[in-house]
């Protein structure tokens, strides 16, 4: 589709499906590659985010053929997790080494999670780097305004939770252990 400007950023959408099996990862663009087989070599650099998902191989690929550098921005998106173990470990052999081998860097959000990388790919060293998530400034109201204003007693527990919403990230735990905090 033809790009917009949105917050005064270009943005070209592509269309996708999912063929309705795996996750987030399995969605497929041929539009993405058109678009990328076209427009990458006019960039001066990829920005990937996240380690599990076609969308992100694509572009990488594309922009090694058209010898543009890119990164990757881990988002605690790199270990194994429990589900869809073996699946998750053909794809990682087959087709994160060699993505991870050609990237210009590696982002991590905190201490922990470049350790965490580097644990399974220390031959990265040198070219992962720890960019700290940052928020805009913002004008903090006065204590207790929230509960006033949705009638919540000084006594009851509050959460706040940033993040996506999926089983793995361990919500349904923090909502039992808090129901069971007096």
């Amino acid at each position: 589709s033809a790009p917009i400007l949105w917050d005064g950023i270009q943005v070209t959408r592509v269309k996708s499906f999912h063929p309705g099996y795996g996750g987030y990862g399995t969605i497929i663009s041929p539009a993405l590659l058109s678009y990328l087989t076209r427009e990458v070599s006019e960039y001066d650099l990829v920005h990937l985010h996240g380690a599990w998902n076609m969308f992100n191989v694509t572009a990488a690929v594309v922009a090694r053929l058209h010898k543009v550098p890119y990164v990757v921005q881990l988002h605690n998106t790199f270990p194994i997790r429990l589900q869809r173990i073996v699946p998750k470990r053909i794809f990682h052999f087959l087709v994160r080494v060699p993505w991870f081998n050609g990237a210009a860097a590696i982002i991590a959000f905190t201490p922990d999670e470049r350790k965490e990388y580097l644990h399974s790919r220390p031959q990265d060293k040198d070219k992962t780097y720890i960019v700290p998530a940052t928020m805009p400034a913002v004008d903090i109201p006065e204590r207790g305004r929230f509960r006033r204003q949705w009638d919540i007693l000084e006594d009851e527990s509050l959460i706040l939770y940033l993040g996506r919403l999926h089983g793995g990230k361990g919500l349904a735990h923090l909502i039992e252990a808090m129901s069971r905090v007096k």
